[in-house]
């Protein structure tokens, strides 16, 4: 998944409840692509939430950029 000149090269989900593992994995495969996922079941910082997710975006080299990676959190 392209971000300007920048490419999601990883992603990790902390699940809440173990039964919406399977949809979280459909719905981050439809938005971002393949790419290496991590999923596991984790309590998440706060309560109102079912899902974080976090990923690293890096310059994305066809597009001119340096190869420096820069950490993104994404919840």
């Amino acid at each position: 998944a392209l971000v300007g000149d920048r490419r999601l090269s990883h992603l990790r989900a902390y699940v809440k409840r173990t039964a919406e593992m399977t949809v979280v994995r459909e719905i981050c495969e439809a938005a971002f692509g393949p790419i290496p996922a991590l999923y596991v079941q984790a309590d998440v910082c706060r309560d109102e939430l079912l899902v974080e997710l976090e990923g690293a975006l890096v310059r994305d080299s066809a597009t001119g950029g340096a190869a420096a990676a820069r950490e993104e959190e994404t919840r």
